[in-house]
């Protein structure tokens, strides 16, 4: 899934590269404070976080320059989700976020449909947060 944002490379990729800002459009997370849980051996930041579903630990991506913001997702049963994102430069004409949404073995279908729903909404959220110089 992808959307087009009218901001920086360098703009939209520094706001998602903080996981702070993660609760302010990630609806999955929006009721959360970030906590952290101290950096990872495997080139991660551990975070903790409050969710529809509990308390998870989100690992996520160092800053880097290639645009990746990849973050993976332990929820309260153990299983760990792997969110792929990436912000692509668009050549002056703002950039693309993309974000990959794996069904995960447990899933059914209505449950992954259901995740796809609430990740465009949360990709709009982000266009639209961007879009008012956030």
């Amino acid at each position: 899934m992808s959307v087009v944002i009218g901001a920086s490379f360098d703009k939209v990729y520094g706001f998602l590269a903080d996981p702070a800002n993660l609760p302010l459009w990630a609806s999955g997370l929006s009721r959360s404070h970030l906590e952290s849980a101290g950096p990872g051996d495997d080139n991660t930041s551990h975070w903790w976080l409050e969710a529809p579903v509990g308390r998870v630990l989100v690992r996520y991506s160092r800053s880097n320059p290639f645009g990746v913001v990849d973050h993976w997702v332990v929820l309260p049963d153990g299983n760990e989700v792997y969110v792929p994102m990436r912000v692509c430069s668009l050549s002056g004409q703002g950039c693309s976020v993309v974000l990959s949404l794996i069904r995960q073995p447990w899933m059914s279908e209505e449950d992954y449909e259901r995740d796809a729903r609430w990740v465009r909404e949360d990709l709009q959220r982000l266009q639209q947060l961007m879009a008012q110089g956030t």
